[in-house]
């Protein structure tokens, strides 16, 4: 499952972090250059709560930015915040993978037939040959 949402997250990220990065006034073609961050240290980070925003952004960018938008974006909130849209739609593609599998499960357990019990079918075994004997 965690290879479903590193995959999604290497899809979805870049799209979702580019907006977040444009939204807090970081030009577009920066913001698409920071957006390619591996997925595993996006979530990795996200989880230890370290935003590498300071050292993914420019200082000459972050120096024209607001006091308002350079707080936000080097916050502690603002990365998970911004990874959180990518990270959800991999959850779901996990899970739904899971209720694809379960429900193949199902069907398959369904088609196997009767319950098959091994000691019944020795015991009928060795009844067939003390009636030959």
């Amino acid at each position: 499952f965690f290879s479903i949402l590193v995959a999604s997250l290497a899809v979805d990220l870049p799209a979702f972090m580019t907006h977040a990065l444009v939204s807090s006034g970081i030009p577009s073609a920066v913001a698409a250059k920071v957006a390619q961050l591996p997925p595993t240290a996006a979530l990795f980070a996200a989880f230890l709560g370290y935003n590498p925003m300071r050292s993914l952004i420019p200082g000459n960018v972050l120096s024209h930015l607001s006091t308002a938008n350079r707080a936000n974006l080097l916050s502690t909130g603002f990365f998970p915040h911004a990874i959180a849209p990518a990270f959800v739609a991999g959850l779901h593609n996990a899970f739904y993978l899971a209720v694809g599998l379960s429900a193949a499960a199902a069907v398959f357990s369904f088609l196997r037939g009767p319950r098959y019990i091994h000691e019944l079918d020795g015991q009928r075994r060795s009844e067939d040959d003390e009636e030959e004997s």
